[in-house]
């Protein structure tokens, strides 16, 4: 009896640093893809670019969900891929043809301005137009994202 309960525990516990050693090699791969976005937009990176990072970043991300409990971690790695992804969508406005008479503003009042601009606590640059331009509200959402980032880290 004492063997097979010794034998169930060594078992145990060498599954039990397998799935962590698993999550933990994907929280590190989650938080490189986010930081090669973070990297991207510090550079300078175009839509067409920006887009495929995003898209590596959410697998990876996804991974790491699947791997996670609910925690400060993974509330995290969610919103600054949250936050990358916000930015994308304001960044396709300014290509949308029925928005083209709007671009490059988001406006309080027109999707996706409805939206990201309470979300991120985006200022009204323009008081005249009540807007606030598509590339500004990209920096502060950014700004968000990188601040994600660096608390996943710190919980790592």
């Amino acid at each position: 009896m004492k063997k097979t309960t010794l034998a169930y525990l060594i078992v145990s516990v060498l599954l039990f640093a397998q799935c962590n050693t698993k999550r933990n090699a994907a929280v590190e791969e989650a938080i490189a893809a986010l930081q090669k976005v973070q990297a991207a937009t510090q550079v300078g990176v175009n839509y067409q670019n920006y887009g495929q990072l995003v898209i590596e970043a959410k697998a990876q991300v996804n991974k790491a969900n699947s791997l996670l409990s609910d925690s400060g971690l993974k509330t995290e790695l969610n919103q600054a891929m949250d936050a990358y992804a916000d930015a994308a969508l304001a960044w396709s406005f300014k290509f949308q043809p029925e928005a083209r008479s709007l671009a490059p503003y988001l406006f309080p009042n027109i999707e996706p301005g409805k939206t990201l601009i309470p979300k991120y606590s985006l200022p009204i640059t323009d008081k005249d137009l009540n807007t606030i331009k598509v590339d500004e509200a990209l920096q502060f959402i950014w700004v968000t994202a990188d601040s994600h980032i660096a608390k996943a880290n710190s919980l790592k």
